[in-house]
């Protein structure tokens, strides 16, 4: 009875409200002059969808019946049993737009829009350092002081290095860590303590009181068994005795997700007298109403105060800020985002579909409905009735949606690229649910809205006769599902136009020459240690004496060492100065510095144009020499021959003379060629860590027994890690590029799919009503090849709509693509040309049946309908 008196007061407040905005109109069209009769007419008029809100209002009042919606409900099931062929193809439909488009925006809300597991991770910043030759440089000390000191917007700012490694040694076998180097006042500024023990402190940051770590969650649980008084305890690095001071909590993975320790950063007071070492990350926290733009601002005046105080070295230096969560994502966002949108575009090809299978289905079931109507159901009602039809449908489409999303996670989970931040996150969590509910009622409000039309205009005469099929209402339906044909085709056209784009841009990455040869070789990357080779000479006597064995082995071309791989991410980078008979010195800032052994340019096949590698004679106790590049050299003295030339790293450093030329090769990645590369002999700037590289006329993967048995023979204890082929590293440097544009391709296909069958299902609906069409064109004496011609031309005419709509959209999608393309123009001829030439041939192919069923009409028997 409460419930029966609430919907009736509901009822008379909203007619009373229905009748004051009416009188109001009246009242408002007499004072501009309208006469009575005629104010009263158009009001009306204005508001004749008042009574439809009105009657949409009571019926979900009247929803408030349980009775009435489980009748509904139980309607619909039956539905779907009595048309299990239709059932199937509405439910798979949409589950593939719904799965697809929930799979990608795990991945987008998990690497994109997640916050970041800080305290107010919203203030937090990342800095980089911008040259002329580079917009993406670490911080240098000096500057970072300087910029500590002087501004008035960050609460605090950090630097680390997130490239440092240690071997764990001790119990177990031995083990080489990634780990970061960080400041004492990182965690409290990022608001981020440990689960167990304590930060570090000040003091700790000093040279010779270091020897303190902090572990990672998952290094604890799997090195020590997550032993809760693992703090206080001791373990070896580098042979060397470090107290752990405490456990990080399971969420923490900065900077990278690899890092499994955490060590003090100590400064060397020399660093701060150079602003050219570009080496440390820098974060910082903004102060309480601070924007970021106020402290870009900010930023720009301390960087342009630094270039006048040291212009030979900070001239064009300036520093840019960003989110911290964005710069985390980094490469990934924009790419990411295009698929999702891809996706999205995926599930709206689906609900068109859905919605030419329902206006199929409508058009079936139209006597029917317009008896239901005859009895005095409103068409508020008959749309309730479709809605609470259409609800197990809808759901079951979601329900497997998401499943289908989840299992399809942890399928394509191994496949991700590994450079790409946060993977580790990925899963189906509430805000992806929430999302997801989002996409059902959107689907829902794309399938529902025609049949609301459609409820608003019943013709119970015409549909009531027996002749049906021919009412007027026929043409209506004709155009709607004609023109949502032409909307699938037109996104088909888009998405299959992005994948066409990103194709060639892949194929034209795959076919860069980054300057060496990587088949035949295969690399093996050593952590030497320090305790027991304590000094350069050492280090560097026991690297040749491995490349000594290593040479030996049968099969074995070359063999080298350097200190960075190429396109695996690592990079030294650093300004140098050069030598110019009768001026000041030159410079060229972000330059790559490499160190390597002699034969390291024989074993990855890179030419030296001029000159000569190094020799065994240049060692420490000769003078300083250094190969370079030769963009390097071309820059530096582009009308002189280099050889003879000295660099030196800055201006306290010694001079090292130019003792070759050597090709340029590509180091940071295929599609950017920006830095320059520099070569330090090994001999005279020794370093722990190296990676030896072997080639072979043969397969690469032959040598990696051999060749860890040659170094087990120099050094039985010896640890080696991450042995690849530079096939592999090539690989793996693409593998972002790869992924998208596998999974862009997928999501074209599927859209081609769907637009086929929506091209099938709505010219075999169009044969179907026109059977007695064709009948008298063949009783009259057509040709059956005509009546072949009249069909594919019907639907050759939608998909030429399409196609000129989706290669106009196409035309402003490109320009969110532009920044993904490489070599290829964002109007690239061949793929535009090969778009509509697939569309078409897939259109076609769609037509053939229902043509080809077209030919078989019996003239008799088509006759006869009528």
């Amino acid at each position: 009875m409460k419930l029966f008196r609430w919907r009736r007061q509901r009822e008379e407040e909203l007619d009373a409200e229905i009748r004051n905005h009416l009188d109001a109109a009246i009242r408002d069209r007499i004072a501009r002059g309208e006469a009575p009769d005629e104010a009263r007419t158009n009001a009306l008029r204005e508001f004749g969808n008042v009574g439809l809100v009105k009657e949409v209002t009571r019926e979900m009042w009247g929803w408030a019946s349980l009775e009435r919606l489980l009748q509904d409900l139980r309607f619909g099931l039956r539905m779907l049993r009595k048309n299990p062929g239709f059932s199937l193809i509405a439910v798979l439909t949409l589950a593939l737009g719904i799965g697809a488009t929930t799979a990608i925006f795990s991945v987008v809300y998990a690497v994109v829009l997640r916050p970041l597991p800080f305290g107010d991770s919203e203030r937090l910043v990342a800095i980089w350092t911008q040259t002329p030759q580079s917009d993406r440089l670490p911080m240098a000390a000096a500057n970072h002081r300087d910029l500590k000191a002087q501004n008035t917007v960050f609460e605090d700012i950090s630097i680390l290095r997130g490239n440092a490694s240690y071997n764990l040694t001790g119990e177990g076998e031995p083990e080489l860590l990634q780990a970061a180097r960080v400041p004492a006042n990182l965690f409290s500024m990022l608001r981020v303590m440990p689960a167990l023990g304590r930060a570090f402190t000040d003091e700790e940051t000093q040279p010779g009181r270091d020897q303190v770590v902090i572990l990672s969650d998952a290094l604890w649980r799997r090195r020590y068994g997550g032993d809760a008084n693992i703090v206080g305890k001791t373990i070896r690095l580098e042979n060397v005795v470090y107290t752990v001071v405490g456990v990080m909590g399971t969420e923490f993975r900065y900077p990278t997700r690899e890092v499994q320790i955490w060590t003090p950063l100590t400064i060397n007071p020399a660093d701060f007298q150079m602003r050219t070492g570009f080496s440390h990350l820098a974060v910082a926290r903004l102060k309480p109403g601070v924007t970021l733009e106020q402290a870009q601002t900010e930023v720009n005046v301390i960087a342009a105060r630094l270039a006048r105080q040291y212009p030979n070295v900070n001239k064009d230096v300036r520093f840019t800020l960003t989110p911290l969560r964005r710069d985390i994502a980094n490469v990934a966002q924009r790419p990411l985002l295009v698929l999702l949108g891809a996706a999205l575009g995926l599930l709206l090809i689906g609900c068109c579909n859905l919605v030419n299978l329902l206006l199929a289905r409508a058009l079936t079931r139209s006597r029917e409905t317009a008896v239901r109507a005859a009895l005095g159901a409103t068409p508020t009602r008959l749309l309730l009735q479709s809605a609470g039809e259409l609800m197990p449908l809808l759901t079951l489409g979601v329900l497997l949606g998401v499943l289908a999303a989840r299992e399809g996670i942890k399928l394509f989970l191994p496949w991700l690229p590994s450079t790409l931040p946060r993977v580790e996150e990925i899963e189906i969590n509430l805000p992806v649910m929430l999302f997801s509910g989002g996409l059902l009622l959107l689907a829902a409000a794309l399938v529902l809205l025609l049949p609301l039309l459609q409820a608003r205009r019943i013709d119970l005469v015409a549909t009531l006769r027996e002749d049906a099929r021919t009412s007027a209402g026929l043409g209506s339906k004709t155009t709607i599902r004609n023109l949502l044909v032409v909307g699938q085709v037109a996104l088909t056209v888009m998405l299959l136009t992005g994948a066409g784009l990103l194709i060639r841009t892949f194929a034209a990455l795959k076919d860069v020459n980054p300057g060496f040869r990587s088949q035949g070789v295969v690399s093996f990357r050593l952590a030497i240690p320090r305790n027991k080779y304590d000094g350069d000479d050492k280090v560097a006597a026991f690297c040749q004496r491995i490349l000594e064995q290593v040479r030996a082995l049968p099969g074995v071309e070359a063999a080298g060492m350097v200190n960075r791989l190429p396109l695996a991410g690592a990079s030294g980078l650093s300004t140098i100065e050069f030598e110019r008979i009768g001026q000041e010195p030159g410079s060229l800032d972000a330059t790559d510095d490499t160190i390597t052994t002699s034969d390291y340019f024989r074993a990855m096949n890179i030419p030296v144009l001029q000159g000569r590698s190094f020799a065994e004679q240049d060692n420490m106790h000769a003078p300083l020499v250094v190969v370079l590049d030769q963009q390097v050299a071309r820059r530096a003295w582009p009308d002189e021959n280099p050889i003879g030339k000295r660099v030196r790293s800055g201006p306290t450093s010694p001079w090292a003379e130019v003792v070759g030329i050597v090709g340029h090769i590509r180091h940071e990645s295929l599609e950017s060629d920006q830095r320059w590369q520099i070569y330090w002999n090994y001999l005279q700037r020794a370093r722990d860590r190296m990676t030896l590289m072997v080639r072979t006329s043969g397969d690469a993967r032959s040598l990696v027994y051999p060749v860890l048995g040659a170094i087990k023979a120099v050094d039985q204890d010896q640890p080696v890690f991450a042995v690849r082929t530079m096939t592999e590293v090539l690989d793996q440097s693409l593998a972002l590029r790869w992924f998208n544009t596998v999974m862009i391709t997928l999501f074209a296909g599927s859209s081609l799919l769907l637009a086929m069958i929506g091209i099938y299902g709505v010219i075999a609906w169009t044969v179907r009503q026109r059977t007695r069409e064709i009948g008298v064109r063949l009783a009259l004496g057509a040709q059956r090849g005509a009546v072949l011609t009249l069909v594919l031309q019907n639907g050759l005419k939608l998909t030429s709509a399409g196609i000129v709509l989706g290669l106009v959209g196409s035309l402003g999608l490109v320009r969110l693509l532009r920044s993904m393309l490489f070599v290829v123009g964002p109007t690239d001829p061949l793929t535009f040309a090969i778009v509509p030439v697939l569309i078409i041939l897939a259109a076609l192919l769609a037509c053939w049946i229902p043509a080809w069923r077209a030919t078989k009409v019996d003239p008799l028997v088509a006759l006869r309908q009528e």
